[in-house]
């Protein structure tokens, strides 16, 4: 996550802070929308992330 908020000029920022969070970029391919989450197998080692990752997973579809 931190190499492609650098890559598109954002503040590198911990998951924590901006998990589900949409951010919209642009670049010579045209306009892009990143939304950092937690990786799934977070949610194996610590059960609370789970609710966590399925609000983040309504806000990708």
């Amino acid at each position: 996550m931190q190499y492609i908020f650098k890559k598109f000029g954002l503040k590198p920022e911990k998951i924590s802070l901006v998990h589900g969070k949409v951010f919209e970029v642009s670049n010579l391919t045209g306009n892009r929308k990143i939304i950092p989450l937690y990786h799934p197998s977070t949610a194996i080692y610590n059960p609370n992330i789970k609710e966590v990752l399925l609000r983040d997973f309504k806000v990708v579809k």
